[in-house]
């Protein structure tokens, strides 16, 4: 919802300085002096500025309407985004890529329990982020969300239609970056995605690079010069899925802090955290509480240091 009124606000911004070209021209008035005849000119003009003065009115009420309601939705979604940050700490992998690569097939590919999300073979099928909880093979959850599509040239006033798209990528931990393989530009929309991601501040983040569609492409393409660690797939086919998730999970499993703890019995809440999120090497339980070995993510690690026993 708040992708479309973005876009609508946009749209209604560009519009609006070239209302008196469409009208003049656009409408079908030939000329200044509105065609045949200056008298009829006068007339159209004159109706014609009449016109131009109610659509900048109602295009000024239609642009103060919609950004009323995103700002509405924006602090709607700040207060979810902290409620999600403090209820779900699992960690967050974002799908990103050009626009119909077919990241919304591949979050449905990887979250089968879940129901399905819209899919089409089009451009911008997604505007808003879909999140959707992964089971991952060694058995650590994590969040998998499909955003908007990126475009080369993105139009600054665009940006801000995917403000909840770049968002959820600039929290992400681990991003993978769907490639169009059966695209004869293919390589042109990877170096414009990459460019939104650097200028996301995003660009030491880790990426894992998956080259989709190989089901409709005459010869399987990966290109791994940049990316050793790129796989092949098909999320028609499931072809590459498995070694996918077997991928993010390592890459969470090497972004993980060892910890050595002994939790308090009443602290049963971060012992089942550790065990959804991290690796666990070790649990014994003891006279004055559990103790624990594992790997597990930073943040939670964090929270652990004061728990934390050496030995």
């Amino acid at each position: 919802r708040e992708a479309r009124a973005q876009i609508a606000l946009a749209r209604a911004e560009y519009m609006l300085p070239r209302l008196t070209t469409f009208l003049t021209t656009g409408a079908g008035m030939e000329s200044r002096s509105g065609g045949k005849g200056a008298g009829g000119g006068a007339y159209l003009r004159g109706a014609g500025e009449s016109q131009l003065e109610m659509d900048k009115r109602l295009f000024n009420k239609r642009i103060s309407r919609l950004k009323a309601e995103l700002a509405d939705l924006e602090d709607k979604r700040g207060i979810n985004r902290n409620r999600r940050r403090n209820d779900d700490r699992l960690p967050l992998v974002c799908l990103v890529g050009y626009t119909n690569a077919g990241k919304t097939s591949l979050l449905n590919a990887l979250s089968e329990a879940a129901e399905p999300l819209y899919a089409d073979d089009r451009l911008f099928a997604t505007l808003d982020p879909a999140t959707r909880r992964v089971q991952l093979p060694s058995g650590r959850a994590c969040r998998l969300t499909d955003t908007v599509g990126f475009i080369q040239r993105l139009p600054t006033k665009l940006v801000a239609s995917f403000r909840a798209t770049l968002e959820e990528v600039a929290d992400a931990c681990l991003l993978v970056h769907v490639v169009d393989a059966s695209s004869p530009l293919a390589c042109n929309q990877m170096a414009a995605v990459r460019g939104i991601v650097d200028e996301l501040g995003c660009a030491e983040t880790p990426q894992l690079t998956v080259y989709n569609k190989q089901d409709v492409v005459d010869e399987v393409w990966v290109d791994a010069s940049e990316d050793p660690g790129a796989l092949a797939l098909s999320c028609v086919t499931r072809e590459g899925v498995d070694a996918l998730m077997r991928g993010i999970d390592d890459t969470l499993a090497s972004l993980d802090e060892p910890v050595r703890c002994l939790l308090p019995f009443e602290r049963g809440d971060l012992v089942a955290e550790i065990h959804a999120t991290g690796a666990v090497a070790a649990v014994d339980h003891v006279p004055e509480g559990t103790r624990v070995d594992a790997r597990v993510p930073a943040a939670l690690a964090a929270k652990l240091r004061e728990f934390a026993v050496r030995g």
